[in-house]
């Protein structure tokens, strides 16, 4: 698979001021289940993957970060899926636990896709490095080779997200 920071010189990439328009706009409609586009393995041709599910699994990444791509503070998925900022609405707990159970590429496109369009609607950036970060939960569950190290990542996803839920139900009500 590929490392921590090459997933951020990925995230570099795509969100460069550099980035040409089009070229992102053809990575937001990827469809990794498919033939890929010129643009994907253009981005795919400097991790020297040799595998069809890793390099499949990557462009999917790519795609994800390109239609995630906005400016400000980047938070980890399951915060920025579970933080009520203000009256905001938290994103619901059956999308994402869907989102969390997840595998195999299409599936998990699918539920990330709607996870992401999401946040984008409301405004919060996602981090995707780290390593428990959403790249890593996208990239084990999407080839689902160590399912261990794939639920060790949707847990601590969860964590973020549940703990957001947590601090909301212990706050004292105003009168």
């Amino acid at each position: 698979m590929i490392s921590s920071e090459q997933v951020a010189r990925l995230a570099r990439s795509i969100g460069s001021e550099e980035m040409p328009a089009g070229k992102l706009a053809v990575l937001r409609r990827l469809d990794p289940t498919k033939v890929l586009p010129p643009e994907a393995w253009h981005l795919l041709g400097g991790f020297g993957l040799e595998n069809n599910d890793a390099e499949r699994a990557v462009a999917g990444l790519s795609s994800l970060m390109a239609l995630a791509r906005m400016s400000g503070p980047a938070l980890p998925i399951g915060q920025a899926l579970g933080e009520r900022p203000g009256d905001d609405a938290k994103y619901a707990e059956i999308r994402f636990i869907r989102l969390l159970r997840a595998r195999g590429l299409s599936e998990l496109m699918h539920e990330a896709r709607q996870a992401i369009k999401w946040c984008v609607t409301h405004g919060r950036r996602i981090d995707f490095t780290g390593y428990n970060g959403f790249a890593a939960f996208i990239l084990a569950a999407a080839i689902d080779t160590q399912a261990s190290r794939v639920d060790a990542i949707a847990h601590s996803i969860a964590r973020d997200y549940f703990r957001r839920s947590e601090d909301d139900n212990t706050k004292p009500e105003s009168k």
